[in-house]
């Protein structure tokens, strides 16, 4: 399968899901109290943070306090579905990203036969589509509401992948790059900052958000591109 089509297909499926969890991820904004009787993970991080600690003194104690508070904390965000959901919809909008970063050039190389310079400029030209979307983005959001502009991008995203992917000449493609760069600008920015929306709890989730952007980082180039092979053709840069 040709690699532009092969990372075309995964990366609209994951873009399909990134609009589908979109709901879930951005309409529960209301700050919920965390109890050790609704929360096991906070009941146990409450109860270990207020055990006694045999011959420690005043000051050790509130600092072994302290510090198992904060590890339970963290570890809680582990728990919540809709900061899990957010990593989720980061994880498809940073695969389609990624996809991007690592294979774009060479399939403008390899599909469409150009030189590696014309690989270059399409590549720059999905970032500079990236950074004007994400110029515009605070008045977009402010206008419209998060959850408008993510499905808004997840379409857009979809469509220009789908447009590279298929596309019969370079120019169709290039109108599609710049689709797909304005669908993938704002998803990982909103993401973050629907993660910190409670400011005590914003650490922990955006650490969990990260992980999953991290995860994404790690599974793209080897999940949406061929590996090169002995009996693959010599390329240009051998």
């Amino acid at each position: 399968m040709p690699v532009a089509v092969q990372f075309t297909v995964i990366a609209v499926v994951m873009a399909t899901v990134r609009i589908a969890l979109v709901p879930a991820m951005v309409h529960d904004t209301v700050r919920r109290d965390r109890s050790p009787v609704t929360d096991p993970v906070a009941g146990v991080a409450a109860a270990a943070a207020t055990a006694p600690v045999p011959g420690a003194s005043g000051a050790r104690r509130t600092s072994v306090r302290t510090r198992v508070g904060r590890v339970g904390a963290s570890l809680a965000a582990w728990s919540e579905p809709r900061t899990l959901l957010i990593g989720v919809v980061i994880f498809a909008a940073a695969f389609s990203e990624g996809a991007a970063n690592d294979w774009l050039s060479i399939a403008v190389v390899d599909g469409f036969e150009q030189t590696e310079a014309v690989g270059g400029l399409v590549f720059g030209t999905f970032v500079a589509a990236m950074t004007v979307m994400r110029l515009a983005g605070t008045r977009l959001i402010d206008r419209f509401g998060r959850v408008p502009v993510l499905r808004a991008s997840g379409g857009v995203a979809i469509v220009g992948l789908l447009l590279f992917g298929f596309a019969p000449s370079l120019g169709l493609a290039g109108l599609g790059v710049v689709l797909w760069g304005f669908g993938a600008a704002l998803v990982v920015p909103i993401g973050i900052a629907a993660a910190s929306d409670d400011p005590e709890q914003a650490a922990s989730r955006v650490s969990v958000v990260s992980a999953f952007m991290s995860m994404s980082s790690l599974a793209a180039p080897p999940s949406s591109g061929s590996p090169p092979s002995s009996s693959a053709p010599a390329t240009r840069w051998s």
